[in-house]
């Protein structure tokens, strides 16, 4: 089972619980079991170092996945977020 948690900062905002549910059910599209993924906003010095507006990280002591996007950008497609974590755990 998956789990898709919303950092405080973004809970009770509908596009992004409506994200965490898309999210969750292209992980079982995917066929991925047993991940845990955090949904954030990137932190300033995130976006200080890096062009891109979306990082994804995964934190092997936690077992899980982070995914931190610019305050002022909007989800992406949940699929490509599950493509991403597919090719981290099963590199071809």
């Amino acid at each position: 089972m998956n789990k898709v948690e919303l950092a405080e900062a973004l809970q009770g905002k509908r596009r992004w619980t409506k994200f965490a549910a898309e999210l969750e059910k292209a992980m079982r599209e995917y066929r991925l079991d047993g991940i845990t993924i955090v949904i954030r906003q990137l932190t300033a010095k995130e976006m200080d170092a890096d062009d891109d507006r979306q990082v994804l990280s995964f934190h092997h002591e936690r077992q899980q996945f982070d995914f931190a996007i610019g305050p002022n950008e909007g989800p992406p497609a949940a699929w490509t977020v599950a493509d991403k974590i597919d090719h981290f755990l099963n590199p071809q």
